[in-house]
């Protein structure tokens, strides 16, 4: 399986922290479902030694706007993605995949 989690957020303070202990938590117990992690370029050594299940695509459109509305779920196509986990209440409407979505309390 390939679950794509977008990892835009990593450096935030309360929905970055969320992301992080999920991958860290992940890479611990699970060595053999496919992550592959939308991450800004910049963020990439954030997400580094995870572990050989983990890799990153470089997501360039900002969180929020309209560019991401389209890049990702092309990026989630290109990918063969099978499930996308978004942690930040926004899904783009055209996600090629099925998905989960984190709302988070205010």
């Amino acid at each position: 399986m390939r679950i794509a989690i977008d990892a835009r957020k990593l450096r935030d303070y309360g929905i970055g922290t969320y992301v992080r202990n999920v991958l860290r938590n992940l890479a611990r117990i699970d060595k053999t479902t496919e992550y592959v992690l939308l991450c800004q370029p910049p963020d990439v050594a954030l997400v580094e030694g995870l572990g050989e299940n983990f890799r990153t695509v470089p997501e360039r459109a900002g969180n929020y706007s309209f560019r991401e509305q389209i890049s990702v779920p092309l990026d989630l196509r290109r990918e063969r993605i099978d499930l996308f986990h978004a942690p930040h209440y926004v899904l783009p409407p055209l996600v090629p995949c099925k998905s989960v979505v984190t709302i988070h309390d205010c």
